[in-house]
């Protein structure tokens, strides 16, 4: 099955109902994409091969230059003077010293940062790449960032091993203290994943020309739930990310439910209390359909940050990421599938 115009128009009008999301306004053009691009390849498998992970940027705002004790902590986080943002290091540093002349745009951040904190430097504002522009995730001291939680935690290591083998969703849910709502949210999740798992289907014709896979990880059929406690340290730059796109839930009490596939790509952030049987079965469907879209910049959703190498992790050492076909250089074809087997999407 592919997902077709009128079909996703009609998704996200049920999600702007159900969720009454202020981002979701303009999904209905990027969901949709021309035929002339669809394969057969389900929208989760075919964001873990073939889409690469968002470059994550920390600037750096600073009153002096770095010490060398201050860049040894940076390095922790990936800072490597000089060297490029790749698969394996997704992150660009960017020092500014607020005491020199300014772009607008660092000048302008400057000013937000500065007009409402006590700052200590250096001080890191961490922004990740969004459809209408970067959006800022983390801001804080760096002697207050608990520094190596900020690219790596014990959720998002087995959310990366999780999609590693084989796993199309994996629902993150971030607890509140209403351990009412934490059950609800608890139960219907794991007997949707439960029964979707039976019920939905992969599409037919993978392997064909254009739809060929290129890894070994298992094509399954396979969704499961991983909760986040929100008083553990260790995830607190996940629960402030989160949080910051449901902040009226947060207060009220109400778990965060936030489907992840691909690379680590997080389709939207939704209250718990307004999920339900429909909208778990709508977002599956969605992303289990074939792919009617290579481009991954007009798909919705922004990138967890994660401490993986994915094309390594997919495609061996030295593996690279696979054009899309009919892209230049190509050919005409993708280049160099391997034929594997698919197993049963039911385990």
């Amino acid at each position: 099955m592919i997902i077709t115009i009128n079909g996703m128009f009609a998704l996200i009008a049920s999600l702007k109902m159900r969720m009454k999301l202020t981002h979701l306004g303009s999904l209905a053009v990027a969901l949709v994409c021309s035929g002339a691009l669809a394969c057969n390849i389900p929208v989760f498998r075919y964001a873990l091969e073939r889409w690469r992970t968002d470059v994550t940027e920390i600037v750096v705002l600073l009153d002096e230059p770095l010490t060398e004790a201050q860049s040894q902590e940076l390095a922790k986080l990936g800072y490597r003077p000089g060297e490029p943002a790749n698969q394996s290091r997704p992150v660009t540093f960017r020092l500014v010293e607020t005491h020199q002349d300014l772009s607008a745009e660092d000048q302008s951040l400057w000013n937000s940062v500065k007009a409402n904190r006590d700052l200590s430097f250096p001080y890191l504002v961490i922004r990740n790449s969004y459809r209408r522009g970067p959006i800022h995730v983390w801001q804080g001291a760096l002697n207050d960032s608990g520094t190596r939680q900020l690219v790596q935690s014990p959720v998002r290591d087995e959310l990366a091993r999780r999609l590693l083998s084989g796993h199309s969703i994996v629902w993150l849910m971030v607890r509140s203290a209403d351990e009412t709502r934490n059950l609800e949210a608890r139960q219907v999740i794991q007997e949707q994943c439960r029964v979707l798992s039976r019920s939905v289907k992969l599409p037919e014709g993978i392997g064909l020309p254009g739809s060929e896979l290129f890894s070994n990880i298992p094509l399954l059929l396979k969704f499961s739930l991983l909760e986040i406690d929100p008083s553990d340290v260790n995830e607190s730059f996940l629960v402030s990310l989160f949080s910051a796109y449901q902040p009226a839930a947060v207060q009220e009490g109400v778990p965060l439910v936030i489907p992840v596939f691909g690379r680590g790509r997080a389709l939207e952030v939704v209250p718990a209390d307004q999920l339900d049987t429909t909208l778990i079965a709508d977002l599956t469907q969605f992303l289990c359909a074939a792919c009617s879209c290579q481009v991954k910049e007009q798909n919705p959703g922004f990138d967890l940050l994660l401490s993986v190498n994915w094309d390594q992790e997919l495609f061996g050492e030295g593996g690279m990421l696979p054009p899309p076909p009919n892209s230049p250089g190509s050919g005409g074809k993708a280049a160099g599938p391997r034929l594997l087997t698919i197993p049963s999407g039911h385990k």
